[in-house]
């Protein structure tokens, strides 16, 4: 049902901007910048580890990005495996995030943690069941690394029960799920009446990245508007998509490692009947 909700807000806004002639970043309250940093996602779990991972991480590492994510969560003794490799590959100027999806207990992920922590992560993503807020306060008053998560909350009450724990360093709503682009900009405002960080989780298909670069261009520069040491972030996947790269007649472009903000009215990208079509009977 949050899915549906968030979808009409998202569509709403879009044909708001169009009727007047206005992004929606201007309807968000104005844009504080048209560049969006990204970090790209892959690294993923596959049949043949062996192989395929180092040949996803050298894909990550001729992206061009400064931030990368790979998947863990298999074991901590796997996780360190995977993160000396990825560090191997990858060098030390990039930033390394991991993501465990949710597979572990406290102890499991503290000990992951603790395993992989010398090798200077920058957040762990979803270490815990997304609904473990108590678990969240507890390891994040342990953990050497920051923890990120929120892709699987809803509305922003959910994200004011996790920031009222102190259970989180970079909060994670997902536009497409968590109630759309206006609760977004309610959990916004918690974070940074909480002063903690927030990237959008961004998965699946185009409409979602562009909303996320509407949403992510509208928050302020925050706690100093000049010496911005984290800016926001928006992840994307450096995977084949076809519905985040085909259903647009042009698609949102990605320079210098930033998705570039689309300034045309609304969501400022119009879908492809054929395309789009050809990816619902597909």
């Amino acid at each position: 049902m949050m899915s549906c909700l968030s979808g009409i807000d998202i569509a709403c806004l879009d044909a708001i901007g169009k009727m007047l002639s206005l992004p929606v970043v201007k309807l968000l309250g104005g844009p504080a910048r048209d560049r969006l940093p990204i970090y790209a996602s892959g690294g993923y779990f596959t049949e043949e580890p062996e192989k395929d991972f180092p040949e996803q991480l050298e894909r990550l590492r001729v992206s061009g990005v400064e931030r990368v994510k790979i998947k863990i969560g298999a074991g901590p003794r796997c996780d360190r495996e995977r993160v000396s490799i990825a560090r191997k590959v990858l060098g030390d100027d990039t930033g390394i995030i991991v993501d465990a999806n949710g597979n572990y207990t406290y102890d499991e992920a503290l000990e992951s943690m603790r395993r992989i922590a010398d090798y200077g992560i920058e957040w762990y993503e979803e270490p815990l069941p997304p609904l473990n807020f108590d678990g969240y306060a507890a390891l994040r008053a342990r953990a050497p690394i920051p923890i990120a998560t929120g892709e699987a909350l809803y509305t922003a009450w959910d994200f004011k029960r996790l920031l009222d724990l102190c259970a989180v360093d970079i909060v994670q709503p997902d536009l497409s799920m968590c109630g759309g682009l206006r609760a977004g900009r309610e959990i916004a405002l918690l974070a940074r009446l909480h002063h903690v960080r927030l990237s959008p989780h961004v998965w699946g298909g185009g409409i979602g990245l562009a909303a996320a670069c509407h949403f992510v261009a509208s928050l302020p520069d925050y706690p100093h508007s000049r010496n911005i040491v984290q800016p926001p972030l928006i992840e994307y996947d450096v995977g084949d998509n076809a519905l985040r790269d085909t259903i647009f007649k042009e698609p949102i472009a990605v320079e210098n490692g930033a998705c570039v903000l689309p300034n045309r009215p609304g969501l400022g990208v119009e879908l492809d009947p054929v395309a789009v079509r050809h990816c619902s009977e597909a």
